[in-house]
């Protein structure tokens, strides 16, 4: 299942870029790729994933830790953007109340999982 592995790269890095367009959008990332194929990416390997998900059998920690890494990446890159000056055109900086409600979901639903990985082990 390297294959799976290899497009959720391509999503993160898919992903990487629109939230770098949307924070700087007349940089020269938006020359070398356009932001349309970005898009269009994203679709493609989103409908890829959810035919071929089932496929690739994922245990409780292994998921626990994709969730954990995921939105670290995706909060340290919203700070890091935000720091160097980026606002974004779509609200989801640091000072934006639904990023916040998201985070918190995001936590809670991390820290549910690893309750339930501890209590399946007792």
């Amino acid at each position: 299942m390297k294959f799976l592995k290899i497009i959720d790269l391509i999503f993160y890095i898919t992903l990487t870029n629109l939230i770098i367009y949307d924070f700087f959008p007349n940089n020269i990332l938006s020359n070398v790729i356009p932001r349309s194929w970005n898009v269009w990416l994203m679709i493609a390997v989103i409908v890829f994933l959810l035919i071929f998900r089932h496929y690739y059998d994922m245990d409780r920690i292994e998921s626990v830790t994709r969730q954990t890494s995921s939105f670290l990446y995706f909060l340290g890159l919203i700070i890091v953007l935000t720091l160097l000056g980026g606002t974004s055109d779509s609200g989801i900086g640091l000072t934006d109340i639904g990023m916040w409600v998201a985070a918190v979901m995001g936590i809670w639903e991390i820290f549910n999982s690893i309750r339930k990985i501890r209590t399946d082990k007792v």
